[in-house]
């Protein structure tokens, strides 16, 4: 059996957010002992009461390869079990501002002296300290802070916000990074860290810089390239043209040719974002007679960036998917579940033996032993 290479880590999981459950979720994927803490008097992690028909998705997919222990944290017994899993955990990841270690009055400091080790991990909308610390905040207006929703959609028209909370998930691998590179700074000797991630700074990382645009001819506001969309026989199918080589290229393959040799287009891709829209209409009447496989094979091919935009149920039985082992079966109470286990579950860094999300209270009595018990 592979434990992966975190194997010998011990997390406190104290996160109910997506950001916070997230980095647990990784750092668990490689071995790691994750053991998350639910207020068994609140009912446990809020997530638990989401998703359709009791499937609790949302927890489900979060909270794979963690143990679970229940405390009630209304008694005096209760915070004291919490405070010693705390003194013994080798990383703890805190969320939200205020996170649940400022609700129960303890910092870094504090903790720190008990365990000159420990690693906390806070993620926070806008960091511990600063002018924003301690506003309310979402994952479209940290979006919109970070400058993010400008950096998409059209220049003439209100920004866009992805249709998933991706700053959400970014941070939560930015802090699983964060941790992995502080606990080889312990293991060598140098003792506790603090992994500060601030969502907004996360979102801030994510646009397609202005200087970095001008350099290539993009404008400075708002990204408008070449990702055109053309209706197939039985669907639709993306061609995708950033380049000057690929744009050329494309407009060939679709028998554009009087546009692929137009070397303004060449030249700015800034224009070729422009001029895109307005060949939509002969794009698809070339893919009329064609199916969306037949555009996506050929195009790639051709070297041309293309693909098809599958559906989830799609992706699920897709043949790329089902070769590298992508989605393995898994036990979700009385139904058999196709989980995706992730990009690096076929290496040696990765678990071998993966588990569904457990439920409330499963392992309080193992973790009560194997982290308590001298």
């Amino acid at each position: 059996m592979r434990p992966g290479a975190l194997h010998r880590m011990r997390v406190l999981d104290l996160a109910s957010d997506i950001s916070g459950s997230y980095a647990g979720r990784l750092l668990a994927d490689l071995g790691a002992d994750v053991v998350k803490v639910e207020d068994i008097a609140r009912g446990g992690d809020e997530t638990r009461g989401q998703g359709g028909s009791g499937a609790e998705a949302t927890f489900t997919y979060l909270n794979q390869n963690k143990r679970s222990i229940g405390l009630d944290l209304s008694t005096q017994s209760g915070r004291q079990l919490w405070r010693r899993l705390i003194v013994r955990a080798d990383v703890i990841v805190d969320s939200g501002d205020p996170g649940v270690l400022e609700q129960a009055g303890l910092d870094f400091a504090e903790v720190a002296a008990a365990n000159l080790n420990t690693i906390l991990v806070s993620i926070t909308p806008f960091g511990p300290d600063g002018p924003y610390h301690g506003r309310p905040a979402t994952p479209l207006t940290i979006a919109a802070l970070g400058g993010f929703l400008k950096s998409l959609g059209d220049r003439d028209r209100e920004p866009l916000s992805a249709g998933f909370p991706l700053v959400e998930y970014l941070s939560g691998v930015v802090a699983s990074i964060g941790v992995v590179a502080a606990w080889r700074s312990v293991r060598s000797g140098h003792g506790g860290q603090r992994v500060d991630v601030a969502q907004q700074e996360v979102a801030l990382r994510m646009p397609y810089y202005p200087s970095v645009a001008a350099r290539v001819g993009h404008p400075t506001e708002r990204r408008t390239p070449f990702p055109m969309y053309v209706q197939a026989i039985n669907g639709y199918a993306a061609v995708n043209a950033l380049s000057a080589t690929h744009f050329r290229d494309a407009c060939l393959y679709m028998g554009l040719d009087d546009v692929a040799d137009d070397r303004r287009l060449a030249a700015d891709s800034a224009l070729r974002g422009e001029v895109a829209p307005r060949l939509q209409k002969r794009m698809d009447e070339w893919a009329l007679d064609k199916t969306r496989e037949e555009i996506f094979h050929v195009g790639q091919a051709m070297r041309i960036p293309t693909g098809i935009p599958y559906t989830l149920r799609e992706v699920s039985t897709e043949d790329a998917y089902r070769q590298r082992g992508f989605f393995r079966p898994l036990q979700v109470g009385q139904r058999i579940v196709q989980q995706p286990v992730g990009p690096i579950s076929g290496s040696s860094a990765a678990r071998d033996v993966w588990t569904a999300a457990p439920g409330l209270g499963d392992h309080t009595d193992d973790v009560v032993g194997e982290w308590l018990v001298p």
